[in-house]
């Protein structure tokens, strides 16, 4: 259960907007909204400033938004709070206490994507609650509600994947939406050339910015004619539809291929289950085919209200790390990125 939403707030326009977004999570889930201001004395952007000055300054600023909130939510409990010290260790320690974190965006200009800071991805790393990432211009306050898609949610069956989809549903059924399932694998070897043939969207490569104007560019994908219930298929389920992908492979070898893709809608259906018979009343749509995940999440963030992506509890030699899907994905998505954690 929410107790609170937090969210940073740094004085940026990005943080406003993450603000807003967050004010109108906390009224969706009839929690109060937590804003959180941290001044770290050691960067040297704040260091001239004495403790007493930025004290002031920050509280100011806090005020000032809080004012900005209740104009649009005044029913809406707004506690803040200004904060000295290590800004990734007092961001989560504050998620901690409150469920939900929410954390603005940088955005490029145009449609490039996200310009995410080291801070915001060493919290989304480190924290031990779900954490929203929000873009510049994905806020929902004042009138302006955003995207009216479904949620959209990344599925990867190498692991547990329950917390990811109770907070995909539980915000569909928040929203009044449905659930885009999104789960992308790879062909196993033999079977010829990458199936999509979609170029790396990983951020470090020295085409991001071409590659994030081509995922904007793209024209957005045609809306199924036939209405689906529960669980239905964005593509047809008969494996056949694969055919061009098996590298014309023979009798034998395309069987082959056609029961792998068959066993993974299978294993598939059998994780959704459960949470179908939960929320019946949310509208399922599932996308199942060979891919690359970070970019088919990407591509199917456009007019989404939100994606949502796991990321497993565990400590690498160098500290907790994103994975590759969701820091692919982070820096091209269109909509805001829900990142939950889980063991």
């Amino acid at each position: 259960m929410v107790h609170a939403v937090t969210v940073g707030i740094d004085g940026s326009p990005e943080s406003l907007v993450a603000a807003r977004w967050a004010a109108d999570a906390a009224v969706r889930r009839a929690v109060p909204l937590r804003l959180l201001r941290v001044w770290d004395p050691d960067d040297p952007r704040t260091r001239p400033a004495p403790p007493e000055t930025a004290r002031r300054w920050g509280e100011r600023m806090l005020t000032t938004t809080g004012r900005r909130i209740r104009r649009h939510h005044p029913a809406l409990p707004v506690d803040t709070a200004w904060v000295r010290g290590q800004p990734v260790e007092a961001l989560c320690g504050a998620a901690a206490a409150g469920d939900l974190l929410v954390l603005g965006s940088r955005g490029l200009s145009g449609p490039r994507g996200f310009l995410t800071g080291s801070v915001s991805l060493a919290v989304l790393a480190h924290t031990r609650c779900p954490a929203v990432l929000v873009r510049p211009r994905a806020t929902v306050a004042g009138g302006d509600r955003g995207p009216s898609g479904d949620i959209v949610v990344g599925v990867d069956l190498s692991g547990p994947c329950d917390d990811t989809l109770r907070f995909a549903f539980r915000a569909a059924a928040e929203y009044g939406c449905g659930v885009r399932v999104v789960h992308s694998w790879a062909a196993p070897a033999g079977y010829g050339p990458d199936p999509d043939g979609a170029p790396d969207p990983e951020p470090a490569a020295p085409r991001e910015a071409e590659e994030s104007e081509h995922l904007q560019e793209a024209e957005e994908p045609e809306e199924p004619e036939d209405g689906k219930g529960p669980a239905g298929h964005e593509e047809p389920t008969d494996p056949r539809q694969f055919e061009d992908h098996a590298g014309h492979a023979g009798h034998a070898e395309f069987a082959e291929f056609a029961e792998f893709a068959e066993r993974r809608r299978d294993a598939l259906d059998r994780v959704l289950r459960g949470w179908t018979e939960r929320f019946p009343g949310i509208p399922v749509t599932v996308r199942c085919r060979p891919g690359r995940p970070a970019w088919d999440l990407a591509e199917a963030s456009r007019g989404a209200r939100l994606v949502v992506v796991g990321r497993r509890n565990r400590q690498a030699r160098l500290g907790p790390q994103l994975g590759a899907v969701t820091h692919g994905l982070i820096h091209h998505s269109r909509s805001p990125v829900a990142v939950v954690p889980h063991d």
